[in-house]
């Protein structure tokens, strides 16, 4: 997939993805996930095919075409988020990046374990913690061998599918890339 390989131009500088004709013409916008000053993400669904995705609108054109870059340079992985799309925002309205969607991240998941544990059921199993830990580095693995670096890994930046984690990394040369099984992606 190209960069900017979205179609149409954007809308009419709403900052807002609902204003956007030319990803809601490709993508149902479901809701709100989280937001920061980076970007605002939200859950959507792909119209020709139902699956559900991330929709992050990211309020820096600059920061956007890097992130796509990076996660291009990074290909794919089976610890990587994985680009779907682009679409850039012009002069009026913010990129949107379309990544596939992950429900949880880690932080959420300790802290419901962290409750289990306190209410005498159990906490995240040791074995369980290394396997993730082991796709962490996968992810991080990844990104180094196409040259970028991970700057800000946490648990709030794990996310997780299924047996999988996901982690938005923040790389040195200010890229911010996406990373699957373990995904990589800074919400910022």
């Amino acid at each position: 997939m190209a960069i900017g390989g979205g179609s149409g131009s954007g809308g009419g500088g709403s900052w807002s993805i609902h204003g956007r004709a030319d990803v809601t013409s490709r993508y149902e916008v479901l809701g709100r996930a989280g937001s920061g000053a980076y970007a605002d993400v939200y859950r959507g669904r792909r119209r020709s095919d139902g699956a559900t995705v991330a929709l992050k609108e990211v309020h820096d054109a600059v920061s956007a075409r890097r992130e796509a870059e990076a996660l291009l340079a990074v290909g794919p992985s089976p610890h990587v988020v994985a680009l779907l799309d682009h679409f850039p925002g012009g002069d009026c309205d913010d990129d949107v990046l379309v990544l596939e969607w992950l429900p949880l991240d880690l932080a959420a998941v300790v802290r419901d374990a962290r409750r289990r544990a306190a209410g005498g059921g159990g906490g995240i199993a040791a074995a369980q913690l290394k396997r993730w830990m082991l796709q962490v580095l996968e992810g991080v693995a990844a990104c180094h061998r196409a040259g970028v670096v991970h700057r800000d890994l946490k648990p709030a930046n794990l996310l997780k599918l299924g047996k999988h984690l996901q982690t938005f990394i923040r790389p040195i040369r200010l890229l911010f890339v996406l990373a699957r099984g373990i995904r990589f992606v800074d919400l910022r």
